[in-house]
């Protein structure tokens, strides 16, 4: 600010000076072409506009003192003499602000050459140097007074390919990378670009360059080379199977739909391309060859089972999880199942889901094995279990044959002495009747249970279904009425028939009335109600007893368990007894609740052939 008041001081001095000669002076008139003096004073301000004032100015001055020395004679030379006067005003004072801005332009390129980070050298012909940023000071480490009047090739060690020089002398530039020794001894690389200076005959007057660190680029690009190279090494010879997956379509497909179900599943699994695969997983799949899985996707490889494994994983990589473990089942090119448990890894740095290692551990062998496992087991549990109601029923047929004998006999002898008595008590006869004969058939189905868990052979006959069902019917139709449940048959009329032991089967429809009726008793303000139906289920027969109780109150799973009862006063082998019939006659029995209230039992046996 003092600087610029210095200025327009010194500047109205001059104007009024000349103006004084001007006047006062025997030149009159030439004296006034001094004005541009005043011009360029005032050029050296940091304004434009004082320059422009002082023209307006000294061209007003020029006009008074004109008018004050020529008033009465203003044409002729004096009047040239003016004219010449206020064009060499103009002329200086449009100079100075051209030359002005040209030197605010220059200044402010050379501001915002100070300011960049990349270096910027000026060179000479003779490959001096002319010109030494502050970005050149902090890369080389020489200061600019150190660097200005050097020779570049001497200070700096230049190396390049080729001969950047001869390029520049044919086309004008040259770009490309060369290598340079900073002050402290170390070679940098760097990224240059050399540009030829011109005068204005087009005539080379140097070189200016401008340059870029990239040594430190450079050597994690080698970096990240060498571990791609370590990368590929290891992916290729590990003995598991691997492939590197790209998700990033499928990725975009999941933020468009916002959800992951099966529909999305099986788009996704479309885009799920395969980078990269190993030897280990051509073999897996069963592809002729890499290029079998290269560039598509695993789709064609999908089992049930792998499209819910890929909806968790997923769902996981959305979650944020970059390491993912998740068993699955694909189908190989032959037709094979194998079994897999999957690590899925999202490589760093990789957020957008384009390089996801994948790697495959072939487990269909262990998982057989366990399946063997489980079947031994199974059986194991079954050998128990029928020991167990082996024992059951040995110890059952044991304690009850002896009273049952007793209780048969003594209805015979009450027969007889009832003929000869009172040979007209018919109804008391009937009694005595069906009292041996239900002792008849317990003692046989107590023998047939023991013959059943012993291995023995049962008496296996063609049965007609509702034939069997009327029958148990009739044997269970006292209790059913003292009880008040009301029993609905019901059959298809064209059942086939069936191959089997009648008294055993008849003893599973008892067992299941008599739990139906238990579960009834147990709800009174249910329906007292119990439906026995039969349906052809492709090569089985089904038959179906269904109860308006309470309905069942543990896991259908577990009430066929020898000694399992959800009832104190049960004993927990009916239903084991029941299944274990129905399985030697190769069906299966089956147990669920009802959505009316209750339970049903469901028991299949093969079709007669």
């Amino acid at each position: 600010m003092r600087s610029d008041r210095s200025i327009c001081l010194a500047a109205l001095i001059s104007g009024l000076t000349v103006l004084a000669l001007d006047i006062f002076s025997p030149l009159q008139g030439a004296v006034a072409v001094l004005y541009t003096s005043t011009v360029l004073i005032a050029s050296w301000s940091n304004r434009r506009a004082a320059t422009v004032m002082a023209g307006i100015a000294c061209s007003v001055l020029t006009f008074i003192g004109f008018l004050y020395s020529h008033w009465d004679a203003p044409f002729g030379s004096p009047a040239m003499r003016l004219g010449v006067s206020l064009f060499a005003i103009c002329m200086i004072t449009m100079l100075s602000v051209r030359h002005r801005s040209a030197r605010d332009t220059l200044a402010e390129q050379a501001r915002m050459l100070e300011l960049t980070h990349d270096t910027v050298v000026v060179r000479g012909p003779d490959d001096t140097i002319q010109y030494w940023n502050e970005g050149a000071e902090q890369l080389y480490g020489w200061t600019r007074a150190e660097a200005l009047g050097q020779s570049a090739q001497q200070l700096l060690q230049t190396q390049a390919t080729g001969d950047p020089k001869t390029v520049i002398d044919m086309v004008g530039s040259w770009s490309g990378e060369i290598s340079r020794v900073r002050k402290d001894g170390r070679r940098i690389l760097l990224e240059s670009r050399w540009l030829a200076r011109l005068d204005h005959l087009g005539r080379e007057t140097g070189i200016f360059e401008t340059s870029a660190d990239v040594t430190q680029q450079r050597a994690e690009a080698a970096a990240r080379r060498q571990s791609e190279e370590r990368y590929h090494t290891i992916f290729h010879a590990a003995g598991l199977p691997m492939l590197e997956i790209d998700l990033s379509a499928a990725r975009a497909t999941m933020a468009q739909a916002g959800t992951v179900d099966i529909e999305v599943i099986n788009r996704v699994a479309a885009k799920a391309a395969v980078r990269d695969a190993n030897d280990a997983a051509v073999q897996l799949f069963g592809v002729a060859g890499a290029q079998g899985l290269i560039g598509h996707s695993l789709l064609r490889f999908h089992t049930p089972a792998a499209e819910q494994s890929l909806g968790r994983l997923l769902r996981a990589l959305a979650a944020g999880q970059r390491d993912i473990e998740e068993e699955a089942q694909f189908l190989t090119e032959t037709g094979a199942l194998v079994d897999v448990v999957l690590r899925l890894t999202l490589l760093e740095d990789d957020d957008s889901w384009s390089r996801l290692l994948m790697l495959a551990v072939n487990v269909t062998e262990r998982n057989r094995l366990h399946r063997r496992m489980a079947q031994a087991q199974s059986e194991l549990t079954e050998v128990n279990r029928a020991t167990t109601l082996g024992q059951v029923a040995a110890f059952i047929a044991h304690e009850i044959n002896q009273p049952l004998t007793a209780i048969t006999a003594f209805a015979s002898s009450g027969k007889r002495w009832l003929a000869r008595e009172a040979p007209d008590a018919v109804e008391v006869a009937d009694c005595l009747n069906k009292i041996a004969l239900s002792g008849a058939r317990a003692a046989d189905v107590v023998a047939r249970v023991r013959r059943l868990f012993r291995k023995g052979e049962s008496e296996q006959t063609e049965l007609d279904v509702q034939t069997l069902i009327r029958e148990t019917a009739g044997l269970l139709d006292l209790e059913l009425r003292e009880s008040a449940v009301t029993l609905h048959l019901g059959a298809a009329p064209d059942l086939p028939r069936i191959t089997g032991d009648r008294i055993l089967l008849q003893q599973v429809l008892v067992n299941l009335i008599l739990n139906a009726r238990k579960a009834i008793s147990q709800a009174p303000e249910s329906p007292r109600d119990v439906w026995i139906d039969a349906f052809r289920q492709g090569d089985m027969v089904t038959v179906e007893v269904a109860d308006s109780g309470t309905g069942l109150l543990s896991d259908p799973r577990e009430i066929f368990e020898p000694f399992f009862s959800s009832r104190d006063d049960g004993m927990g082998i009916g239903l084991a007894i029941s299944r274990s019939i129905v399985e030697q006659h190769g069906g299966a029995i089956q147990a669920a609740n009802r959505a009316e209230g209750g339970a049903r039992f469901r028991f299949s046996i093969p079709a007669a052939t």
